[in-house]
């Protein structure tokens, strides 16, 4: 339990810069078809075109921007790149589609 809380954090970083960079992105996002293992899927894909040129658009400069931010899964934590993928795509659905995502996110 306590690896999903850490990658509730990084979906929280995630949608904080968004929340910078982008005030309205929720509604820009299709929650049914996040896919963090998709560069045109994943949030930054569908609010920018491709992940490559949402990084870029928030100040990032590697992939290791979009794993720490939520954006992409990795192996990290012992879990699989597959376990980590689904882990964020439900965090993210989550996080768009309900509003309280935010605050449990804060306090887990």
């Amino acid at each position: 339990m306590q690896f999903h809380s850490f990658l509730k954090s990084l979906v929280f970083s995630g949608a904080a810069l968004l929340d910078k960079h982008r005030p309205g992105w929720r509604s820009q996002i299709n929650p049914n078809t996040v896919d963090v293992a998709n560069a045109k899927k994943c949030p930054l894909g569908q609010l920018f075109g491709t992940s490559e040129e949402g990084y870029k658009r928030l100040g990032g400069d590697s992939r290791d921007f979009l794993i720490n931010n939520g954006f992409a899964a990795s192996s990290m934590g012992g879990k699989g790149y597959v376990e980590n993928v689904k882990h964020l795509n439900a965090l993210w659905w989550a996080f768009v589609v309900t509003p309280l995502a935010q605050k449990e996110t804060v306090e887990a």
